[in-house]
């Protein structure tokens, strides 16, 4: 049996601006109170810059998955907001 591994990049929620939270809410796959799920088997959404840079970044990565989750850690070399 060879069981279904994905590899998944956790970022918090502050690496993207208020202004793109309805995209995030639009594009996720899942979402709770806290986190939201995308997959990047899409292409990055143009209206939503740094989304799209989370999605690449995590592409790069050899990632399946990219999660946003308000508990998640905050990347200092990424630019974060507050909200």
């Amino acid at each position: 049996m060879h069981p279904n591994v994905s590899k998944m990049l956790t970022l918090s929620t502050r690496h993207v601006p208020p202004r793109e939270l309805p995209v995030v809410a639009r594009e996720a796959f899942a979402d709770n109170e806290s986190c939201w799920l995308l997959s990047l088997g899409d292409p990055p959404p143009d209206e939503a810059p740094a989304l799209a840079h989370l999605l690449a970044l995590a592409r790069g990565l050899g990632c399946h998955w990219l999660r946003l989750d308000r508990n998640g850690p905050v990347a200092p070399e990424l630019p974060s907001w507050e909200w």
